[in-house]
């Protein structure tokens, strides 16, 4: 679908625009910046993910914290059905069919065009990173934040592995973190208030150009496969209150294969957490290989006993 890749039209007072399947999210942000719009969310993979791509495989990412899931972000699409017939589906009538073709890979229908709701250009933005001595301190605070009136744009947590994925060896080291994205008026006071919860969970507010370093960096989860030479990761939807719980039992496991997870958490509403335990491998060696794939079912089974839930469902 990559080929439909056309912004076909743009409708400036009621901030919709009407775009074909493979458009890529970056590209078509700054396309909508020329008429003082953006997207409302889009995803980590934004410099290469197209718009039906990630309706298909989830659509939760940066900005649904503040914006919610994709679904409410689609006014209508268009798709042709398994017997070729081609629906256009409007957001009100057709939210059950709509809803069954987010997070399915395009098993029951192949969109070619989607109506996105988008919104201004924010005002003012401000991106706050605070480290905290370890990882109860850190998940405390995003489990603050989540129960607090603010809620900023964007908010992710990273233990020291994550963090440090990429540095080298004689580069300085991060303890974990979390990073705080504030778009909107009034950016001031909300980062007040941020700062005034992440002192409560002893935490340090790390430099502006390092936040703003590591907000760059959003675009690129993956960036440590560099050094594996491949990459696995056990992807799962969590209650915010069981993420600390899951997470130490997660660590656990892979710390008995001798293997240190690379963990984020997306806090994707006031309840729920997208988590990642990511960790390296070596898919030439076969049988280490097979071993460490199946922890991918056994860190899931841990997040299902704790209320999680698989991030899309796929084949």
């Amino acid at each position: 679908m990559t080929r439909m890749n056309k912004l076909v039209s743009v409708d400036d007072s009621n901030m919709k625009a009407r775009v074909e399947a493979g458009v890529v999210w970056r590209k078509l942000d700054k396309a909508l910046s020329r008429y003082g719009l953006a997207v409302k969310s889009y995803p980590t993979s934004a410099p290469s993910s197209t718009v039906a791509g990630w309706i298909a495989t989830g659509g939760y990412g940066v900005g649904s914290l503040e914006n919610g899931h994709i679904a409410e972000h689609i006014d209508a699409l268009i798709a042709v059905m398994p017997d070729g017939e081609i629906r256009d589906l409007k957001s009100s009538p057709d939210n059950d069919l709509i809803s069954s073709l987010i997070g399915t890979e395009g098993q029951f229908a192949v969109i070619t065009e989607v109506v996105l709701k988008l919104r201004r250009i924010p005002e003012e933005t401000k991106t706050l990173l605070f480290e905290f001595k370890d990882d109860n301190n850190a998940i405390n605070f995003i489990n603050a934040i989540a129960s607090s009136d603010e809620v900023p744009f964007f908010v992710k947590y990273e233990n020291s592995e994550s963090m440090n994925a990429t540095a080298d060896e004689n580069a300085e080291k991060y303890g974990p973190s979390v990073i705080v994205r504030i778009e909107g008026t009034d950016t001031d006071n909300k980062s007040s208030r941020i700062k005034e919860i992440s002192a409560k969970n002893s935490g340090i507010q790390r430099e502006e150009e390092t936040a703003l370093h590591h907000w760059d960096e959003r675009f690129y989860p993956m960036r440590a496969k560099k050094k594996g030479p491949s990459m696995l990761a056990a992807e799962f939807l969590l209650p915010v209150s069981s993420v600390a719980e899951t997470l130490k039992d997660i660590d656990a496991l892979f710390a008995s294969k001798k293997i240190k997870a690379m963990n984020e958490v997306h806090l994707i509403s006031p309840d729920t957490a997208l988590v990642m335990a990511t960790y390296l491998t070596d898919e030439r060696k076969k049988e280490l290989y097979l071993s460490h794939l199946f922890l991918i079912d056994s860190a899931m089974k841990i997040a299902f006993k704790k209320k999680g839930k698989p991030y899309g469902l796929g084949i």
